[in-house]
């Protein structure tokens, strides 16, 4: 069957080819470097590009509303034709970008210039810097109009091409910034800043999550202030502590994106904290509570802690367990009637370091007559090893391991469980950092056997 003459199709396939050459252009070096190159933007007529062209199937009608569309665009200096020899008016080889069309061109597709959208976001930066205050976010904010300036082009992997997806991420770093150290819910911060409840966790969470693995985790300055290690230092003494503060970013690279989030005070998940033992405590001065009239201990949520005044707390040793199951299996079979027992996770979220730290300072304080100890049970693994130390630098200076000394691996050998060679490689580089010292018989075991054990294997 004949196809009919379409002339909308025709036009169609023309200002596909002038927008392919304006892509090519806005692509090309003579683009990046301002100026005209002696070798012209084009593109050659193929079948791919307009269906049957070459081959013959395209309609004769289509192709000479083509041909009339494209020189006319010729007439007015916005492309060239170069046509097949013996073909002329039938064939066209190439087409090419004139130099002097360029604005016409634009204008004709109803397209905004590249170097348009790039002043006009660029200029939007320029502002932002006076607004994201934040260290992190004003080294990005260097990397994204640094790579503007020297490629001529918008860095996708630092900010979005799409308009609106970058007015949302912008939205969210201005959101960072307003809300100080408020922590909010995930979808209560997107409501509150980009006016939908969704849109942060469907097209924000991931690139900002990038963005804090790249440049929050070297911004020192920024990690010790929301490490709050001053807190430490005048609630506990702990001479030398805040200069570890700024490894919570450090170790950033390893930190899943939720933890990074409530890291800068996003709340991806509900945070409760689990803890059991003599302790009482009141909150915003209500009814004290006695917290060892609960045999398996309590669960409060982070936000309602942030208000807790410990009153009481006689005990000569706080653990903290990394497994939820290895935790509760200890509150109920071997906790020591002097012993306070706070189920800690992973990495430790800026709610469960400040109950942690409140824990220690009360401590510290009221036990001028006893020793009191501080120890941590986690895996005996890469990660173990991390979180311990996150502990101890921004948390627990004193913290000792505790059940992760290296014979461990010898009595549950039949429960390790093998690495990587790229694994291996960052376990032996923690041992060229001297942070890690005190962990090196347990790096050096781990590397010897081929295996890291993980709590579970204790309840086995």
């Amino acid at each position: 069957m004949t196809a009919q003459y379409d002339g909308d199709s025709a036009s169609g396939a023309a200002i596909r080819l002038l927008n392919l050459l304006l892509d090519r252009y806005e692509s090309s070096k003579a683009f990046s470097a301002g100026e005209q190159t002696a070798r012209r933007v084009q593109v050659s007529l193929t079948d791919a590009l307009v269906p049957g062209y070459v081959s013959g199937g395209m309609e004769p009608d289509d192709r000479r509303h083509l041909h009339a569309t494209l020189q006319t665009w010729e007439q007015t200096g916005i492309v060239s034709l170069d046509w097949v020899r013996f073909e002329v008016g039938n064939l066209l080889r190439r087409v090419y970008l004139e130099w002097g069309g360029l604005e016409r061109a634009y204008s004709l597709l109803g397209r905004v210039p590249k170097q348009d959208e790039l002043t006009s976001v660029q200029a939007e930066l320029v502002v932002l810097r006076t607004q994201l205050s934040h260290a992190w976010m004003q080294k990005w904010l260097v990397d994204v109009l640094g790579a503007i300036e020297e490629r001529k082009s918008l860095p996708a992997t630092l900010l979005p091409a799409d308009a609106e997806r970058r007015t949302w991420l912008l939205q969210s770093l201005r959101g960072l910034v307003d809300k100080g150290d408020e922590e909010l819910p995930m979808r209560l911060f997107s409501k509150r800043y980009l006016k939908s409840s969704k849109i942060f966790e469907q097209h924000v969470r991931s690139r900002l999550s990038n963005l804090l693995r790249r440049y929050w985790s070297g911004d020192a300055e920024h990690a010790a202030q929301v490490a709050g290690m001053d807190g430490v230092d005048e609630a506990g003494g702990a001479p030398g502590a805040a200069s570890g503060a700024h490894r919570i970013a450090g170790d950033a690279l390893w930190l899943e994106d939720e933890q990074l989030l409530a890291e800068v005070g996003v709340e991806v998940t509900h945070e409760d904290i689990s803890f059991c033992g003599p302790l009482r405590f009141h909150i915003d001065g209500n009814e004290e509570v006695d917290l060892s009239r609960f045999p398996s201990g309590l669960a409060l949520d982070t936000e309602v802690l942030r208000n807790l005044q410990v009153t009481g707390m006689p005990v000569r040793r706080i653990l903290s367990i990394e497994n939820k199951a290895n935790y509760r299996h200890y509150v109920r079979n071997e906790r020591r009637p002097d012993e306070l027992v706070v189920y800690s996770g992973g990495f430790h979220s800026p709610g469960k370091r400040q109950f942690l730290r409140k824990l220690r300072a009360y401590g510290m304080q009221s036990a001028a007559d006893r020793t009191l100890e501080f120890v941590h049970w986690g895996d005996l693994d890469y990660g173990g090893i991390l979180i311990l130390q996150s502990l101890r630098e921004t948390t627990w200076p004193e913290v000792q391991p505790w059940r992760m000394e290296p014979e461990w691996l010898d009595t549950y050998v039949s429960f390790l469980e093998s690495f990587s060679s790229d694994y291996a490689n960052r376990l032996a580089a923690l041992l060229q950092d001297e942070r890690y010292q005190d962990y090196r018989p347990l790096i050096e075991k781990i590397l010897r056997v081929g295996g890291t054990l993980e709590q579970e294997a204790f309840l086995v």
